[in-house]
């Protein structure tokens, strides 16, 4: 990505701003989270709109190195979500969700494309 052009996670979402709200949607591990696509333009007031449906705790998130790949690891579900990337636009599509088997948190992406 670019120091104009990222993704930022929202692990709580519609349950950030009130702690029981919150602590209802973890005890009941309601997808409630998701990923934002921002954008800084030169004009630098940003661009930022919702890049995925609700996911459980999205938490880390990393690209492949051509960028055509995201990576999305909720850190409660045992789940990598993998999305096809529009270079051009930023837009997500979701292609995969393997099944890990463990919680899991932040991503690693290394040169050749291998994801820890």
């Amino acid at each position: 990505m670019s120091p104009t052009e990222f993704y930022v996670t929202n692990d709580h979402g519609f349950g950030a701003s009130n702690k029981l709200l919150s602590l209802i949607v973890d005890f009941l591990r309601i997808p409630g989270s998701f990923l934002t696509h921002c954008i800084i333009p030169p004009s630098g007031e940003p661009l930022c709109r919702r890049a995925t449906d609700f996911v459980l705790m999205a938490n880390g998130v990393n690209i492949s190195p051509n960028g055509s790949i995201l990576y999305l690891t909720p850190c409660t579900s045992g789940s990598l979500y993998i999305y096809d990337r529009n270079t051009t636009t930023g837009a997500l599509k979701l292609r995969d969700e393997v099944f890990i088997g463990g919680a899991t948190d932040n991503i690693d992406v290394t040169e050749t494309g291998e994801v820890y």
